[in-house]
């Protein structure tokens, strides 16, 4: 008797696991395995963030491909010889003079300072103000030296780049040559010095003056320089 209780306590059990395994394997069908939907959703949003860069990235090719076909409204180009620096040192002596000029200055004022811990204010101020007098002759007189001196480290670089090539556009300027590529504001632009060859411009922030040639430039592209920059002198 035993025997055929335990017997059929056994069937029923393994029925019961039976169904508890059918009833588990048809739930897992209905919901899923939850990693792999968490691994899907992953990869998912992986998916839609790769989207968002390649649509960042064919934006930014489109922007690039607009901005190369824009076509300038003007252009013109000059030839700067060592002869047209000069000529355009003597026009706008702030270009290398003046830096000069406060190098010197600066370097008198910190001697004057160090004088004055040792000497009387009646002596410093009379010598500084001689001293400046005279450091500004002798800048004044080398100008020519020291705009060839510009001149060659500007052209160390490679001394065949003597062309600069401008392209007016509705806001900016761009200057291009061997080896530079500058793009300049046009609210940048604080100057314009005109004389019978060449037009000067000077810009906010920056030492180096551009320079137009007018044997070089259309009427329309000389109307345009002095219409938008000629007020400012």
């Amino acid at each position: 008797m035993q025997d055929d209780e335990l017997k059929e306590t056994s069937e029923e059990l393994e029925e019961t696991v039976e169904e508890l395994e059918n009833e588990l394997s048809e739930e897992i069908e209905d919901t899923g395995d939850p990693v792999d939907d968490e691994e899907g959703s992953e990869e998912d949003s992986e998916d839609d963030e790769d989207d968002e860069y390649e649509d960042d990235d064919e934006e930014e090719e489109e922007d690039d491909e607009v901005e190369e076909e824009d076509e300038p409204l003007l252009t013109t180009y000059s030839v700067v010889d060592l002869e047209e620096y000069r000529k355009m040192e003597k026009k706008v002596p702030s270009s290398v003079f003046t830096p000069n000029l406060l190098r010197v200055m600066v370097i008198l004022a910190i001697i004057a300072v160090a004088a004055s811990f040792i000497f009387p204010p009646i002596i410093v101020l009379p010598a500084f103000g001689v001293c400046a007098l005279i450091a500004f002759l002798v800048v004044w007189s080398l100008r020519g030296m020291l705009a060839e001196k510009a001149y060659n480290k500007m052209m160390s670089r490679d001394p065949s780049d003597t062309r600069r090539d401008y392209a007016f556009y509705d806001g900016y300027l761009r200057v291009r040559g061997k080896v530079m590529n500058a793009r300049i504001q046009y609210y940048e632009i604080i100057q314009c010095i005109e004389t019978e060859e060449s037009f000067y411009l000077r810009s906010k922030g920056r030492r180096a003056v551009i320079i137009l040639q007018k044997k070089n430039c259309s009427p329309e592209l000389s109307a345009f320089i002095k219409g938008k920059f000629g007020n400012r002198q």
